[in-house]
């Protein structure tokens, strides 16, 4: 603590976030209450599931002579890292009014 107090003006703020919540924040609001876990898992669904579909065939077919676990290792990195920098941010701004409602 004593060396970050030294990069930051102020006392510094660590927060610790469990599971997706990491994927649910904004850069205009980094101080927001993550949203309720079934927000995030809908809004998680709805970025995994076409994802991990449309993936596995474009490397299927890009790759047709691999084997499927390798296959189904290069799908997941991808996913991952598509959810991560691409899509989670677009839906998380996309659906950003539903997941951070004061009502819940």
């Amino acid at each position: 603590m004593q060396r970050l107090s030294a990069l930051t003006e102020g006392d510094p703020q660590i927060e610790e976030m469990g599971g997706l919540a990491g994927w649910f924040t904004l850069p205009e609001q980094p101080n927001a209450k993550p949203p309720p876990k079934y927000k995030m898992a809908l809004v998680t669904f709805l970025g995994v599931y076409p994802l991990a579909n449309i993936l596995s065939r474009v490397f299927a077919y890009a790759l047709p002579g691999w084997h499927p676990l390798l296959l189904s290792v290069v799908v997941n990195i991808a996913v991952v890292g598509m959810l991560t920098w691409v899509v989670m941010p677009l839906l998380t701004r996309l659906f950003a009014q539903w997941l951070f409602t004061k009502t819940d």
